[in-house]
This record gives C-alpha cells, structure tokens and sequence, in this order.
C-alpha cells in the first residue's frame, strides 16, 4: 500500500464548530438535528458534559478561536464569546449553532512543532495550504492561506535545517504531481507545462500572522502559469492563465 500525505506548518488547525466542540455521536444530521439534542433533557446532559471533555482536549475553550465570517463572532475565542454572554461554554456553542449553523473556528496551539518537523522529512509528505479563501470581512482567518509554502521552506530549510531546499520544492510541486498522476507538470523538464515558480531564497518568506492574517508572502520574483506570467518582476500581471486540472483517471460511480 503507498501512504500519501499532506500539512501546513502551523501549530493551529480550522474547521468548524460542531466538529471541535461536539462528540461525533452529537454532530451528525444537520443543525436542527443537533440543536434537538440540546433540547432533549436526557440527551442534553450527556451532550453538555461531553462537550466540556471534547473541548478539554483540545486546550479548553480558550484554544478555539471563531473565525467566522460573523462580524459578532470573528476574532474572538469561544471562552470569551461565552464570558461576553454571561454563560457556561455548552450554552455559548448551541446558541453559536442555533443563530449561526456550522461555524468556522481555529484550534489554536493544536498541533506539536516538533512532530511537523518530523513530518517534513517524509518523503511521502507534500505541501498544503488545507484552507479556502477567506469570506470577505473575514478579519480573522487561519494564515495557512497565505502563508504555508514560504513558512515551510523557512522553518525547516532555510532557517531550520531539518530538510534540504531541493527536499521542501519537491514536496511543493513535483511530489503532488505524482500523487495525482500529472504526468505533464511538476518538473523543470522539456515538454513539460511550463508551471514556473522563480523565487529569492533570500527574501522569500510569509508575511501573514494569527494576529494580521491578510498578509501576502513576498520573494517570489517570476511565476509563469501554463507559460504566461501571472507574476512578474515581483509583480502581479493580472492575467489569468490557469486551467481547472481533472484527474487522469476519470471520475467513477454514478
């Protein structure tokens, strides 16, 4: 069996409230389905206690930032959304669940620095981002977006010498194109598409923090996008070459 895989380098994760905060027997069936849970007297119980312990492990509710797109909800933690209301932290999720469905938040801290070093050695490791592009008014968002290429190539290879730099570019690019089976793309070779990142390894570095997120990383000085410059001279073009890429081998099921 091949084992693929992918991270960020950051010690905070994002996804959403009822997956943090809520045990998974509870989270399932949609919000009404969820919020009937917290209704049932019986249920409810075992739920309220269940969650205190799903958040524990998780650094308590001082560790879950809400990064919603709500502007009444973005940027703060779920322990100081719950002292604001003047309620225990159960009662803060169902009513952040009852008047906002699945909220987006952060787990701050979640992950061990010295595990993702560890991982960035795999071979088997690539790069990701693991995010989307933040709503806007968004003011708080998971920097990954921003950041999670020229963090990487900075903590561990330029900084840190945990990896070598031909070592962390691969993991960027070529290693991603075998996993999905690319056989155009990912290399610097003949006939390949011309996909082009040049870069200033001495100024190449991420910008965007947990505090100022909506920072762009700088050091790129060229990229060339199915061979047309969608950066140049460390300058965006404004054109838009690229192409929606689909598995070579095709979609199955019905």
């Amino acid at each position: 069996m091949e084992v693929w895989a992918a991270h960020h380098p950051y010690t905070a994760t994002q996804s959403n409230l009822r997956s943090h905060a809520l045990p998974r027997w509870a989270s399932g069936g949609g919000t009404e389905a969820v919020l009937a849970r917290f209704e049932d007297p019986d249920t409810s119980e075992v739920l309220r206690t269940q969650i205190v312990e799903s958040l524990a492990m998780r650094g308590g509710a001082e560790k879950i930032m809400i990064v919603d797109d709500h502007p009444d909800l973005n940027g703060r933690t779920l322990s100081e959304r719950a002292a604001e209301w003047g309620v225990p932290v159960p009662d803060a999720v169902q009513r952040i669940i009852a008047e906002h469905g699945n909220a987006s938040v952060m787990n701050l801290e979640l992950y061990d620095i010295e595990n993702m070093r560890y991982l960035a050695g795999m071979p088997w490791m690539m790069t990701c981002t693991d995010g989307r592009t933040p709503s806007a008014g968004q003011d708080v968002a998971h920097p990954r977006v921003y950041g999670a290429f020229p963090r990487k190539l900075r903590l561990f290879a330029t900084e840190g010498d945990d990896i070598e730099i031909p070592f962390a570019i691969r993991s960027f690019s070529g290693l991603a194109a075998d996993f999905f089976g690319l056989s155009d793309r990912g290399y610097l070779e003949e006939g390949r598409i011309a996909d082009v990142a040049v870069i200033d390894l001495d100024t190449y570095r991420d910008l965007s923090t947990m505090q100022a997120p909506h920072q762009f990383s700088e050091g790129v000085v060229h990229l060339l996008v199915n061979g047309v410059f969608a950066i140049q001279d460390g300058e965006a073009t404004g054109v838009m070459a690229g192409q929606a890429l689909r598995a070579p081998w095709g979609r199955t099921g019905g």
